[in-house]
């Protein structure tokens, strides 16, 4: 195991973009945050701090010699627990393990940067959409200050289709369309997307009007 986790090793992985990241396992004290926006880690999750001003000012922290959070960031509001997918990525830190040898070792590598690489895309399309729904314009808040939206795969992943997990076949959609995308409810043209910030590959369109649209699918 990684024998001494970071708040900026945390950050990095996740591809947080918080200029200054702290991690303490308990999540009762930390060091103090230097630059913003800042993001305060524990075991299970996080607490993004936005300025100095809520830092200075939030009712739950004292701020003397350190940052001193009375019960925990876990007791905050807007504390959010780790994903099951960033949970998964976290698990990188496993390929430094001793126990981890020759081929199982670079195996295990090769798995965490696939998984950290894929994150990272998804990550990157809802931040460039603000998870914007692409397709109907919605904007859904699933707690105060924090959107929700998932990625689709125009050409589905796996069988039968084995679309490639790159980002010109990425968009991103609201739950709702997610869902009717996947059951060929929804006919795609790019000309028909409200916003368009990214590359996306019309002959993966072209399948999914010709294979998945009106469940017009191989046989």
């Amino acid at each position: 195991m990684k024998k001494h986790i970071t708040g900026k090793w945390i950050n990095d992985i996740l591809d947080f973009k918080a200029e200054h990241a702290l991690y303490r396992e308990d999540g009762l004290q930390y060091h103090h945050l230097e630059r913003f926006p800042g993001i305060l880690f524990d075991a299970n999750g996080y607490l993004r701090i936005n300025s100095r001003e809520e830092y200075e000012n939030h009712p739950e922290f004292r701020i003397t010699q350190v940052l001193t959070v009375k019960n925990g960031i876990s007791k905050i509001k807007e504390y959010i627990e780790f994903t099951e997918e960033q949970k998964r990525i976290l698990l990188i830190e496993n390929i430094t393990s001793d126990e981890l040898i020759g081929e199982q070792a670079t195996r295990k590598l090769r798995e965490a940067e696939v998984l950290v690489r894929k994150r990272r895309f998804i990550e990157r399309i809802k931040s460039k959409y603000t998870n914007t729904c692409q397709l109907c314009n919605t904007k859904l808040e699933i707690r105060d200050k924090v959107l929700y939206s998932e990625i689709h795969h125009i050409k589905p992943l796996g069988r039968p289709h084995n679309g490639p997990d790159i980002i010109e076949n990425m968009i991103c959609v609201c739950p709702n369309c997610h869902v009717k995308l996947d059951l060929g409810v929804i006919k795609l043209e790019l000309k028909d997307l409200l916003v368009v910030k990214h590359e996306i590959s019309p002959k993966y369109v072209s399948y999914h009007n010709n294979h998945i649209y009106n469940y017009k699918l191989d046989k």
